[in-house]
This record gives C-alpha cells, sequence and structure tokens, in this order.
C-alpha cells in the first residue's frame, strides 16, 4: 500500500513539473470572461437549490455581470511553447524514467518496515523485570498499536519470502520484544541465532526473549544461549546478569551475588545497567543475610534511578522511527505506555515499572495520569515506605527530554 502511495505521489509530481514546460500559455485577460460565466451558472445553481436567497444571488449576479462586461472587449491569444516536439518528447521520457524507474528499485529493494543492524540491549526496567518474575509482562488485554502492527506484518512478509535475512529476523525479534509479544520476539531471535552462530548481541537477545516467554525464569534453553553468547562475549552485561538470576532463582545466592559483584568490579559506573546491578546486589543481600558491604563499589556519582532513561533502539532504528508521521510515532508511544499501565494493573509489585510509568505519563504532559500512578503504585507498596517515597519523588525528578 506504501509503494502504490509513493509511486502515485511521484508520478503526480512529475506531471506538475513536465505541464508548464508542454502546456500552450495564454497571454491576455479573455479568458476572464470564462471565470465571470462560471460564476454566473453557480450562482443560478445555488439560488435554485436554496443555498443563497434571491436578493444576495441578484447582487452578486450584478456584479459579476459588470465585470463580465469589463471583459468583453478583450481577446484572448495563446502562445506556443519554445521548446520543440523533440524536445518536448525527451523532457518527458526523463521525467517518467525518474518516476517509473523509483518506483521499480523501492519494489525491490525497499521496505516501509526496514532493517535495523541492532538488537533489544538490556536495559534497567528489563533487568528489574526479570528479577521479578511476578512482575513479568503478560500478552493478555494488550492495547494493539496499528503502525507498530503493520511494520511487523510487512516485516514477517519480506522475511517469508528472503528466509536469510538474518537483519531482517533481528529486527523482527527486535520489534516483537518491544511488543511484549516474548515468545515470537524469541522465535524470530532462533532464526537469526541459526543464521549468525557467532552473533553474541543475537544470542543474548535469544536468551532473554526465552526467559521473558517463561514469565521470567531463565530456562535451560534461555541458559544455554546465554552461555553461547558470554562465550562469544565475556562483557555482555545482558547474558551475564541473567545467569547471575538463574542462579538466584534455583535458590544459590552467594553465586547470584558473585556473578553481579564481578560485572560491577571495574565497570565504567556511568553504565546503564550499573546502578539497577548494584541495587540487585544490594536487595539480594539484605534477603539472603550475606554481608556484601566490603565488596560493594560505591554509588556512581550523579545517577538516579528514577530520573536513567534506559537504553533504546539503535540509531538505524530511531531514524527509521523518525520516518513515521507524528500521528503514528504518537500512536506507536501512546500505545506502548497503555500497554505497561495495563500489565502494572495486573502485576502491581514491579516498582520500576510503576517509576517507568509515571516518567512517561510525565514525558506525554499526562499530569493527572502521572499523580494517578503514584498513588496507584503507593497503594501496591503501602508497606515499604522508601518504595512510596521513591514513587513521590518520581514526580518532581528532572526529566532529561533530549533523551526521548
Amino acid at each position: 500500500m506504501l509503494w502504490l502511495l509513493i509511486t502515485l505521489t511521484m508520478a503526480a509530481a512529475t506531471a506538475f513539473v513536465c505541464w508548464p514546460f508542454l502546456r500552450r500559455t495564454r497571454l491576455t485577460d479573455g479568458a476572464s470572461a470564462d471565470i465571470y460565466r462560471a460564476q454566473l451558472t453557480e450562482l443560478e445553481r445555488e439560488e435554485a437549490a436554496g443555498l443563497i436567497s434571491a436578493d444576495d444571488a441578484r447582487m452578486a449576479r450584478t456584479e459579476v455581470q459588470r465585470r463580465l462586461i469589463a471583459t468583453s472587449g478583450a481577446t484572448a491569444s495563446l502562445k506556443e511553447s519554445d521548446m520543440t516536439l523533440t524536445d518536448r518528447s525527451t523532457f518527458i521520457a526523463v521525467a517518467v524514467s525518474l518516476a517509473v524507474g523509483s518506483a521499480i528499485i523501492y519494489g525491490a529493494v525497499g521496505s516501509p518496515a526496514g532493517v535495523a543492524s541492532s538488537h533489544p540491549q538490556l536495559t534497567l526496567a528489563d533487568m528489574s523485570a526479570m528479577a521479578n518474575p511476578a512482575a513479568a509482562p503478560t500478552q493478555a488485554g494488550q492495547t494493539s498499536v496499528a503502525p507498530v502492527d503493520e511494520m511487523i506484518i510487512n516485516l514477517e512478509t519480506r522475511l517469508a519470502a528472503a528466509p536469510n535475512d538474518v537483519e531482517g529476523w533481528r529486527m523482527l525479534g527486535w520489534s516483537k520484544f518491544r511488543t511484549d509479544d516474548y515468545a515470537g520476539a524469541a522465535t524470530a531471535y532462533a532464526q537469526a541465532a541459526k543464521l549468525a552462530p557467532q552473533d553474541a548481541e543475537t544470542l543474548s537477545a535469544y536468551g532473554e526473549s526465552l526467559a521473558r516467554a517463561a514469565g521470567g525464569m531463565v530456562t535451560p534453553e534461555a541458559e544455554k544461549a546465554l552461555r553461547a553468547a558470554v562465550k562469544l562475549d565475556a562483557a555482555d552485561p545482558r547474558a551475564r546478569f541473567l545467569l547471575g538470576l538463574q542462579k538466584e532463582q534455583q535458590g544459590n545466592a552467594q553465586a547470584a551475588l558473585n556473578d553481579w559483584l564481578a560485572m560491577l568490579d571495574g565497570a565504567d559506573p556511568s553504565a546503564p545497567w550499573y546502578e539497577e546491578v548494584r541495587g540487585r546486589v544490594t536487595e539480594l543481600s539484605q534477603s539472603s543475610g550475606i554481608n556484601v558491604s566490603a565488596r560493594l563499589p560505591a554509588t556512581a556519582p550523579s545517577t538516579n534511578l528514577d530520573t536513567q532513561r534506559p537504553a533504546g533502539p539503535t540509531s538505524t532504528q530511531v531514524s527509521e522511527a523518525a520516518a513515521m508521521s507524528p500521528e503514528a510515532r504518537q500512536a506507536m508511544v501512546e500505545g506502548m505506555v497503555s500497554r505497561l499501565d495495563a500489565r502494572l494493573k495486573a502485576n502491581p509489585a514491579d516498582l520500576d515499572g510503576w517509576l517507568r510509568l509515571i516518567r512517561a505519563r510525565r514525558v506525554l504532559n499526562q499530569t493527572d495520569l502521572a499523580q494517578k500512578a503514584v498513588a496507584d503504585g503507593q497503594a501496591a507498596f503501602s508497606k515499604d515506605a522508601t518504595a512510596k517515597a521513591r514513587l513521590q519523588q518520581a514526580m518532581t525528578a528532572p526529566l532529561d527530554l533530549a533523551a526521548n
């Protein structure tokens, strides 16, 4: 449909450009008479239809007739275009070739869905949701976002014809992951992993999608993908965090703490995952009674979980989103926020989810809904004074609008 629309638009633009060079040019004002006669006909039609009163019609008719008389002596002359027949033919051939050629090339290699060169990265919200299986999102009752759904459908159609397009499978996995279709994301990433078995990011994303699809549990299949990712890239933060989470889920808190502390050791404190991992270490240390204060690095300066922006798509994916219309982008953003809201209503024990929702509502200038999210979140954490304070703080924390 987009291809057809672009083709028609291009054809119209070509005709618009060609017309001034091909038409016969009227030099005098004699043509004005035709306009006034048309106005008289239109007045009669409107008067007969009752759209204008008889008095108004009479006054308008008198004025138009006066102008018609004034132009009655004018004669119209025509001047042929200075272009020769050969010039006109060549001009038309070039213009049509450009329009048709562009349409054919776009139809062969273009796609409104686009293809990204990367995959979902580990974010603060991702790790929080993975660390809390009870807060894992479900697909029930999700709000459909037409632009995103259409993009996914177009991409799936293209992949059916080109099943060896590894970048296409990665983009499909990223898209399904961001719409909370974790099973679909896992399927797409599985295909990408078969085509690119030496790509650590693909394997890491595949492992996370499998875990999300399992309600936040790091399954043996997910573990296999994550270990393969770490083997290829020992510094992959997503794979390392999830492998540590698996140990916590298996009841081995000490091993999980060791893994996460190893991630923090020597890491850049400004990394988007740093503070979240540090927070998980603190929480697990307190709940398990294992003292790790001597091993815990200092808090990164000038960072705040309430105001940090989760890592997002790559520059390629951002440019693709920028190509969408403002209405489509707005619909996509509001749809994602609505899905987050619905998920939190079903699984309210997700503090970071509430913080994200409050911030999103504020970015969208939905102050009343942001305040409601604060109240709902505080109700869900009524016995946790620290959580309630963080939720309230989220309403006043500075917004880094440049990151949006």
